[in-house]
């Protein structure tokens, strides 16, 4: 993974595809599969390379839901944030090789640094041009930008004018530290009730993101309650100016009340 991630060694990436699949074709089958899964609606794969195929293809849209994925991976995040890694010994390289991140955002001795990038990825080939996946977390809020197809040196001065963008001009809330329009509500009681014991609660984890110039109570919010597991009863959505901006779980607490534990089954 590090030569994969850090030096774009494709012959590393066919060997990782044949490891885990047993061919390339089986381990596009897999990417293709998983693409699906996470969302994305313009996305094929045909090798584990990304070398010119007329048939492997994909949008920034799609490839924002694949970094985004890939970055709640602690093995990935680790190893796509190591700016240097020394590889083992082999029979060509009997003293081990360093290899050096081709991410010039994440090396502060750069002047294409930028403060808050935890890792990403190059890419080019001469029809795709420059490309750039990176993902960068400040004041509790990680974003995830792409570029494609421009011409280098623009992958990075554009990576840093959309972060600049968004950081200057969104915010970060957290769902459970800012909604009271459900508290004692019929359609759900959330957060403590009168003997101070809450049948259900916010996942605490859950946040959406608005411009600066807004607060919280301007996001709409809807309950469904069709997205229901073991301890999830409902769903919180979110949204401004007509998109989704985020989401919530309401989620049991197995608080004892009167004798009886609350979860979805009562």
């Amino acid at each position: 993974l590090y030569a994969l991630l850090l030096k774009s060694a494709n012959e590393v990436g066919n060997a990782l595809a044949e490891h885990v699949a047993g061919s390339n074709q089986a381990f596009a089958d897999k990417m293709n599969a998983k693409a699906a899964a996470l969302g994305c609606t313009n996305t094929h794969f045909t090798n584990p390379h990304g070398l010119n195929d007329p048939d492997h293809y994909t949008t920034a849209h799609d490839m924002a839901l694949i970094a985004r994925a890939a970055f709640q991976n602690d093995v990935v995040k680790t190893v796509a944030s190591t700016r240097t890694y020394t590889l083992p010994a082999t029979k060509k390289n009997p003293s081990g090789l360093t290899v050096t991140m081709g991410h010039k955002m994440l090396n502060p001795s750069d002047s294409r640094y930028y403060e808050g990038i935890i890792g990403g990825k190059t890419g080019y080939t001469d029809i795709a041009r420059s490309t750039l996946v990176t993902y960068a977390e400040k004041d509790g809020m990680s974003l995830v930008c792409v570029v494609m197809h421009t011409e280098s040196p623009n992958q990075w001065t554009d990576s840093r004018n959309l972060f600049d963008y968004a950081f200057d001009n969104f915010q970060l809330f957290n769902i459970a530290d800012n909604e009271t329009r459900y508290m004692d509500s019929e359609a759900v009681e959330v957060g403590a009730l009168n003997n101070n014991k809450a049948f259900v609660d916010i996942d605490a984890n859950a946040n959406i993101v608005l411009p600066k110039t807004t607060d919280f109570n301007d996001a709409a919010s809807e309950i469904t309650y069709d997205d229901v597991s073991e301890n999830v009863v409902g769903t919180l959505a979110y949204t401004y100016a007509g998109r989704q901006v985020g989401k919530a779980d309401i989620v049991t607490t197995g608080a004892v009340v009167d004798g009886y534990i609350f979860d979805n089954q009562s």
